[in-house]
């Protein structure tokens, strides 16, 4: 009986947890889910003192990371949470304009990629995301690495600010 009432309490605790991703939107994943990559990359680029960048390939919808190596020479990060992976369901990522590199033209092959200074500096970012029939600009933030989600496709947003 003790045991029953113990597995009942587990399981009312555990079981919204497990259900919440099933009824979460494909743009708040694809949200949290560069939220917690650019925290990572950004912690990383801070511990080891490198350069790291976040690339971003439009035709194949898909992010990696990599670092500048002591000898200048771009290196894949091999973690197992920084390996290629691909934006969540339904989200189709349409272009990408970084501080440094400016916008990515449409149509254009080039991958463009979000850069992490060991002082923890981030290039600030606007990924321009779709989902379903809405639009939205994804902004990675310069000085915390935040990443805010804003309604439409927005080409310039104030530092910190909102629209």
């Amino acid at each position: 009986m003790v045991v029953v009432l113990i597995l009942g309490l587990m399981a009312g605790v555990m079981l919204p947890r497990l259900m919440r991703p099933l009824f979460a939107s494909d743009i708040r994943l694809a949200t949290r889910r560069l939220a917690a990559l650019t925290a990572l990359v950004r912690d990383r680029a801070v511990r080891t003192h490198q350069t790291y960048r976040l690339h971003y390939d439009r035709q194949k919808e898909t992010l990696w990371v990599t670092f500048l190596a002591a000898s200048g020479e771009e290196q894949e990060d091999q973690g197992s949470l920084t390996a290629t992976q691909r934006w969540p369901g339904a989200v189709d990522l349409v272009a990408v304009r970084t501080q440094f590199q400016g916008r990515q033209p449409e149509g254009s092959e080039e991958n463009l990629f979000t850069t992490f200074l060991p002082n923890g500096y981030v290039e600030r970012t606007l990924l321009h995301v779709q989902a379903e029939e809405a639009q939205y600009t994804l902004v990675i933030e310069p000085l915390t690495g935040q990443v805010r989600r804003l309604d439409g496709f927005l080409e310039e947003i104030p530092l910190g600010g909102n629209p």
